[in-house]
């Protein structure tokens, strides 16, 4: 994952986008759940030497605001293909294009 951070030593926010939470929860018990994949991206970034802002479950607006409010350089995601791309369209929306989107796949 270092590979997927370009930038140095800047904000990244970490969240968790609308996924099917019945299928987290009851998955709650597996070693590699959504949470425990976020929460893996973000101490690797951290490690890395970014700040890192950890949201946990979130909409792709609300993460869009938390990015802009922290003045992070890149969004870290664990989401779905539309959830990031709403993500993108949102910091689009914001004048935020500069802003790296980077999704994280649960595995």
């Amino acid at each position: 994952m270092g590979d997927d951070l370009d930038v140095q030593s800047s904000r990244v926010v970490v969240a968790i986008l609308d996924l099917d939470t019945a299928l987290d929860t009851a998955l709650d018990t597996a070693p590699d759940t959504a949470s425990d994949t976020a929460l893996r991206s973000a101490r690797t970034a951290s490690a890395e030497g970014h700040e890192v802002v950890y949201l946990g479950r979130s909409d792709p607006q609300a993460t869009a605001w938390a990015v802009r409010a922290e003045d992070a350089a890149t969004a870290l995601v664990v989401a779905d293909d539309a959830s990031a791309q709403q993500l993108r369209e949102a910091l689009d929306a914001m004048g935020l294009h500069e802003v790296q989107v980077s999704r994280v796949a649960s595995r």
